[in-house]
């Protein structure tokens, strides 16, 4: 028998309860493909071995990272409302009184 636990609130799934699995993929956003490479008569091991030997022998962070996590129903409803974790207070003004 396998159980689950929440990776949020630590607690125990049960059996037959509804438990979400939140897949995440985090990695590199700053290159961009332009039309103009995407030609076919590209040298592609020359780029290739270009990239290899700009690599740095060791990376401090790696460059891509995956995470699962297992919620119970009231975490998934607290993530899907605010995914990223931000504070949730808006922003309102205060009298000078």
């Amino acid at each position: 028998m396998i159980r689950y636990c929440c990776d949020l609130c630590r607690r125990t799934i049960g059996e037959h309860e509804r438990r979400y699995v939140v897949h995440m993929d985090v990695f590199p956003g700053n290159e961009e493909i332009y039309p103009e490479e995407l030609e076919e008569d590209r040298d592609h091991l020359a780029e290739l071995d270009q990239l290899l030997e700009g690599l740095e022998p060791e990376e401090e962070e790696p460059c891509c990272r995956q995470f699962r996590f297992d919620l119970c129903v009231q975490c998934y409803r607290r993530f899907v409302r605010n995914p990223l974790g931000r504070e949730s207070v808006g922003s309102f003004k205060i009298s000078p009184n």
